[in-house]
Protein backbone atom coordinates (compact mmCIF):
# COMPACT_ATOMS: atom_id res chain seq x y z
CA UNK A 1 0.00 0.00 0.00
CA UNK A 2 1.43 3.39 -0.96
CA UNK A 3 0.30 6.83 0.12
CA UNK A 4 1.82 9.93 -1.41
CA UNK A 5 1.23 12.82 0.89
CA UNK A 6 2.16 16.33 1.73
CA UNK A 7 2.41 16.32 5.49
CA UNK A 8 2.14 20.07 5.96
CA UNK A 9 3.78 22.06 8.73
CA UNK A 10 4.63 19.11 10.97
CA UNK A 11 6.68 17.60 8.20
CA UNK A 12 8.04 20.91 6.99
CA UNK A 13 5.58 20.98 4.08
CA UNK A 14 7.63 18.30 2.33
CA UNK A 15 6.35 15.59 0.04
CA UNK A 16 6.77 12.05 1.31
CA UNK A 17 5.89 8.72 -0.25
CA UNK A 18 4.86 6.22 2.43
CA UNK A 19 4.72 2.49 1.59
CA UNK A 20 3.83 -0.47 3.81
CA UNK A 21 5.13 -3.95 2.94
CA UNK A 22 5.26 -7.35 4.58
CA UNK A 23 8.77 -8.32 5.72
CA UNK A 24 10.17 -11.86 5.47
CA UNK A 25 9.26 -12.48 9.11
CA UNK A 26 5.60 -11.75 8.31
CA UNK A 27 5.54 -8.42 10.13
CA UNK A 28 4.70 -5.18 8.38
CA UNK A 29 7.58 -2.90 7.43
CA UNK A 30 7.68 0.71 6.27
CA UNK A 31 9.36 2.63 3.48
CA UNK A 32 9.48 6.42 3.31
CA UNK A 33 10.56 7.86 -0.02
CA UNK A 34 11.65 4.36 -1.05
CA UNK A 35 13.96 3.84 1.95
CA UNK A 36 13.30 1.13 4.51
CA UNK A 37 12.64 2.58 7.94
CA UNK A 38 12.63 -0.87 9.52
CA UNK A 39 14.35 -4.07 8.44
CA UNK A 40 12.92 -5.78 5.39
CA UNK A 41 13.71 -9.09 7.09
CA UNK A 42 12.87 -8.82 10.83
CA UNK A 43 11.49 -5.35 11.66
CA UNK A 44 10.15 -6.54 15.00
CA UNK A 45 13.73 -6.76 16.34
CA UNK A 46 14.48 -3.02 15.89
CA UNK A 47 16.27 -1.51 18.90
CA UNK A 48 15.97 -4.65 21.03
CA UNK A 49 19.08 -3.91 23.05
CA UNK A 50 18.74 -0.19 23.69
CA UNK A 51 18.83 0.44 27.42
CA UNK A 52 19.11 3.86 29.02
CA UNK A 53 20.66 3.55 32.51
CA UNK A 54 18.28 4.42 35.33
CA UNK A 55 14.80 5.76 35.00
CA UNK A 56 14.51 8.46 32.36
CA UNK A 57 12.23 10.43 30.17
CA UNK A 58 13.13 9.16 26.71
CA UNK A 59 12.25 11.40 23.75
CA UNK A 60 12.22 9.52 20.45
CA UNK A 61 12.04 11.09 17.01
CA UNK A 62 10.31 8.76 14.58
CA UNK A 63 7.48 6.36 15.38
CA UNK A 64 7.58 4.29 12.23
CA UNK A 65 5.69 1.08 13.00
CA UNK A 66 6.75 1.31 16.66
CA UNK A 67 8.74 -1.91 16.90
CA UNK A 68 11.66 0.06 18.32
CA UNK A 69 9.33 1.90 20.71
CA UNK A 70 7.94 -1.37 22.04
CA UNK A 71 11.43 -2.84 22.46
CA UNK A 72 12.79 0.30 24.17
CA UNK A 73 9.74 0.29 26.49
CA UNK A 74 10.40 -3.36 27.39
CA UNK A 75 14.12 -2.66 28.01
CA UNK A 76 13.34 0.50 30.04
CA UNK A 77 10.17 -0.44 31.97
CA UNK A 78 10.35 2.39 34.52
CA UNK A 79 10.98 5.17 32.01
CA UNK A 80 8.52 7.54 30.38
CA UNK A 81 8.74 7.48 26.58
CA UNK A 82 7.53 10.33 24.38
CA UNK A 83 7.60 9.61 20.65
CA UNK A 84 7.14 12.25 17.97
CA UNK A 85 6.03 11.17 14.48
CA UNK A 86 6.21 13.92 11.84
CA UNK A 87 4.16 12.10 9.18
CA UNK A 88 0.44 12.12 9.92
CA UNK A 89 -0.27 9.04 7.77
CA UNK A 90 2.32 6.99 9.67
CA UNK A 91 1.10 8.41 13.00
CA UNK A 92 -2.52 7.39 12.32
CA UNK A 93 -1.59 3.98 10.90
CA UNK A 94 0.67 3.05 13.80
CA UNK A 95 -1.73 4.15 16.56
CA UNK A 96 -3.79 1.08 15.67
CA UNK A 97 -0.75 -1.22 15.69
CA UNK A 98 0.24 -0.08 19.18
CA UNK A 99 -2.76 -1.87 20.62
CA UNK A 100 -1.02 -5.17 19.76
CA UNK A 101 2.15 -4.42 21.73
CA UNK A 102 2.53 -5.57 25.34
CA UNK A 103 4.61 -2.57 26.42
CA UNK A 104 3.25 0.91 26.49
CA UNK A 105 1.73 2.06 29.77
CA UNK A 106 4.33 4.84 29.95
CA UNK A 107 4.48 5.55 26.21
CA UNK A 108 3.06 8.77 24.75
CA UNK A 109 2.81 9.15 20.98
CA UNK A 110 2.51 12.72 19.67
CA UNK A 111 2.26 14.51 16.34
CA UNK A 112 2.60 18.01 17.78
CA UNK A 113 5.95 19.46 18.78
CA UNK A 114 4.64 22.73 20.21
CA UNK A 115 6.54 23.55 23.42
CA UNK A 116 3.34 24.22 25.40
CA UNK A 117 1.82 20.93 24.27
CA UNK A 118 4.95 19.05 25.37
CA UNK A 119 5.04 21.05 28.62
CA UNK A 120 1.46 19.95 29.39
CA UNK A 121 2.38 16.35 28.61
CA UNK A 122 5.45 16.40 30.85
CA UNK A 123 3.44 18.13 33.56
CA UNK A 124 0.91 15.27 33.41
CA UNK A 125 3.69 12.82 34.34
CA UNK A 126 5.09 15.19 36.97
CA UNK A 127 6.40 12.55 39.43
CA UNK A 128 8.80 11.57 36.67
CA UNK A 129 9.90 15.10 35.83
CA UNK A 130 12.92 14.95 38.11
CA UNK A 131 14.42 12.28 35.87
CA UNK A 132 17.07 12.72 33.23
CA UNK A 133 16.03 13.47 29.68
CA UNK A 134 17.47 11.18 27.01
CA UNK A 135 16.94 11.56 23.27
CA UNK A 136 16.96 8.97 20.51
CA UNK A 137 16.36 9.13 16.77
CA UNK A 138 15.34 5.90 15.09
CA UNK A 139 18.05 5.08 12.57
CA UNK A 140 15.50 4.95 9.75
CA UNK A 141 14.46 8.53 10.50
CA UNK A 142 17.92 10.05 10.28
CA UNK A 143 17.91 12.40 7.30
CA UNK A 144 14.09 12.55 7.19
CA UNK A 145 13.29 16.16 7.91
CA UNK A 146 16.22 17.02 10.15
CA UNK A 147 14.77 20.49 10.76
CA UNK A 148 11.64 18.96 12.29
CA UNK A 149 13.82 16.62 14.35
CA UNK A 150 15.85 19.56 15.68
CA UNK A 151 12.72 21.53 16.59
CA UNK A 152 11.19 18.54 18.41
CA UNK A 153 14.31 17.97 20.52
CA UNK A 154 14.73 21.70 21.23
CA UNK A 155 11.09 22.02 22.32
CA UNK A 156 11.11 18.93 24.50
CA UNK A 157 14.32 20.18 26.11
CA UNK A 158 12.75 23.61 26.79
CA UNK A 159 9.62 22.02 28.26
CA UNK A 160 11.70 19.63 30.38
CA UNK A 161 13.83 22.49 31.76
CA UNK A 162 10.69 24.46 32.60
CA UNK A 163 9.22 21.54 34.55
CA UNK A 164 12.48 20.80 36.38
CA UNK A 165 12.96 24.46 37.37
CA UNK A 166 9.47 24.72 38.87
Amino acid sequence: MTNDLNNGAAAGGSFFSVTYEIARSGYETLLINGKYIHSKFKPETDSENIVFPGTCIIAIYGLGLAYHVNNIAISNPDSIIIVYEPLLDVFNHTKELLKQFPAGKNVFIINNFDTNYILDLLDSVFPYSFLRLKTYTHIGYRNINTECETIFFENISKAYKTIVQN
